[in-house]
């Protein structure tokens, strides 16, 4: 257990550890746990079917486990791990969660304060961690005050969390300097049961994953390259119909990773290149020079073909009138100025699936915003009554991470969805059968 997971341990699960749990708040009270639950015996399903039950449910769960994974979480590590629903939310997974999602991903401040890049501070890193867990302190705010109000309390001291990451950054360079790689220096530091042993052998590039110990899909920004630059770099390869390991469609995220150093030694292959996993200026140029023979081999006109236009056709032309209405209205919405139609299909369809877990009126998703979420990066807000969302945001609209929302293919939100709403349809039977009003 590294000097976080302490931390975290202290401040959220306490004695629970893997299996703490509480069901949100309460007229600014937190619901605590009823009863034990061992979540090594529920799937990540049976898990997050249960975090989207409505507010006041009786079998509702929030944050659970060791690290206390909200629903955005464990939806977010879902998708962007692409986990198997049917496993079991054993210690092992919630582990992976932390080490490979909440730290890297979900809160990069945290891994690239730890890791040395360029612009990290401890200051982003202690705020990073404010923003996750209500038990650190605010470095904004001052000792032991909680970024979160509604019950929430800091009782983690701003020099607690500063030893911490002062201590694993000490560590991970020192792995560094004895040779190791990002990746290795990383899981060896992390504290999850799958660390890889330490290797040997020099370092030719601290930011590349060795393929023979790329078992994770951690994404860890390329040392030379801007995220625009991936982004560009993975769209090129995505367009010339390159996979990941694991035979997807690559994704383009921006980010540097075991899955796009894949589909770039595949290209390198194909092209009598050396393969090596490393974007040099040979290989960008025999990139450049695909797209252009690409680009003159596939007329401009013909998208019915592509897989981006069943994900837009499908929203666009949905039976249910008020989702396709909503859909050309993200289309047109100018705060979502810089993302493609297709990734502005992808938000759509997230939004919809937030909105019907909320319980909102798809025919009065009216008040749409893009902004940028304190700690989350951009936000994608919708609302169906400006004036009680104002009042109360928690329950009377919804918000989904942009950044999560466009790697997510239209028909897997359109499914979650219609689980969301199974789940409050379930509710309803209930509470009917048990002679308590319809929760909506």
């Amino acid at each position: 257990m590294n000097a976080l997971q302490t931390l975290i341990h202290k401040g959220e699960s306490i004695s629970a550890g893997y299996n703490a749990y509480n069901k949100g708040t309460s007229h600014g009270h937190i619901i605590g746990a009823d009863k034990k639950i061992i979540f090594s015996e529920m799937t990540i399903a049976q898990v997050s079917q249960r975090q989207h039950l409505p507010h006041g449910h009786r079998d509702r769960l929030f944050a659970v486990g060791k690290y206390q994974i909200i629903p955005d979480t464990l939806d977010g590590a879902i998708v962007s791990m692409k986990l198997d629903r049917h496993q079991a939310f054993t210690p092992e997974l919630q582990d992976r969660i932390f080490s490979d999602y909440l730290i890297v991903k979900k809160r990069p401040e945290i891994y690239a304060y730890i890791s040395g890049k360029n612009g990290a501070t401890l200051e982003k890193a202690q705020y990073a961690l404010a923003c996750e867990w209500a038990s650190f302190s605010d470095p904004h705010k001052g000792d032991f005050k909680s970024h979160y109000g509604q019950g929430n309390h800091a009782s983690i001291s701003l020099k607690e969390s500063a030893h911490a990451l002062k201590g694993m950054k000490a560590e991970y360079m020192e792995h560094i300097n004895n040779g190791l790689s990002a990746f290795e220096a990383w899981k060896n530091l992390s504290g999850a049961s799958h660390a890889v042993s330490q290797g040997h052998g020099p370092l030719t590039n601290a930011h590349a994953v060795p393929k023979n110990e790329a078992s994770l899909d951690l994404h860890i920004p390329h040392s030379t390259m801007s995220h625009d630059q991936l982004r560009h770099l993975q769209g090129n390869l995505h367009a010339l119909g390159y996979h990941d390991r694991n035979h997807h469609a690559l994704a383009v995220d921006g980010l540097w990773g075991p899955q796009t150093e894949h589909a770039l030694r595949s290209f390198q292959s194909d092209h009598h290149l050396r393969v090596d996993g490393i974007a040099g200026s040979h290989t960008l140029k025999a990139l450049e020079t695909a797209m252009a023979h690409h680009a003159q081999a596939t007329p401009s006109h013909s998208h019915a073909s592509q897989p981006e236009h069943s994900e837009v056709s499908a929203l666009s032309r949905h039976a249910d009138s008020r989702i396709a209405a909503f859909h050309d209205r993200v289309q047109h919405e100018p705060t979502l100025g810089g993302y493609s139609e297709l990734e502005r299909s992808r938000i759509a369809a997230a939004s919809l699936a937030q909105s019907q877990r909320m319980g909102l009126d798809v025919a009065g998703l009216t008040e749409l915003e893009c902004y940028v979420h304190p700690g989350k990066g951009q936000a994608f807000f919708v609302a169906d009554d400006p004036v009680k969302a104002a009042r109360n945001p928690y329950t009377s609209s919804a918000t989904v991470n942009v950044a999560v929302a466009v790697q997510t293919p239209v028909a897997e939100s359109l499914a979650l969805g219609q689980g969301f709403q199974a789940a409050q349809s379930l509710s309803q039977d209930q509470g009917r059968i048990h002679g308590e009003p319809s929760v909506r």
